[in-house]
């Protein structure tokens, strides 16, 4: 688990290889939107897709709700439980491994 207060370096980060189960950002931050990394995140590392969770005070500000929406993103509303927190980050870790069984069946069935 990394902590980075600085988007840029979470880019950096990624860019140099390194790997993580789930992203948390902020919508709003200095320096550089959470919008602006998410679709940075995505040209480095498309199959991070539907691993970032949003944070955010503004879910009602038009541009974060659309924005949200629009790429069926997970959020969670500034303040909130900490287990919801758990639970979204415990529902994108389950998935992985049965994305990639999945995809692994159909490509071993597509080769038969």
């Amino acid at each position: 688990m990394d902590t980075i207060d600085d988007a840029s370096k979470a880019l950096d980060k990624l860019s140099a290889g390194v790997s993580y189960d789930v992203i948390l950002t902020d919508a709003r931050m200095p320096g550089m939107s959470g919008t602006e990394m998410y679709s940075r995140i995505l040209e480095k590392t498309p199959e991070m897709k539907n691993k970032i969770i949003f944070i955010t005070g503004d879910v009602m500000g038009f541009d974060i709700k659309s924005f949200l929406a629009q790429n069926n993103l997970s959020y969670l509303a500034k303040p909130f439980d900490i287990k919801l927190l758990k639970d979204k980050i415990n529902s994108i870790i389950m998935v992985g491994p049965q994305e990639n069984a999945s995809t692994e069946r159909a490509v071993n069935e597509h080769s038969r």
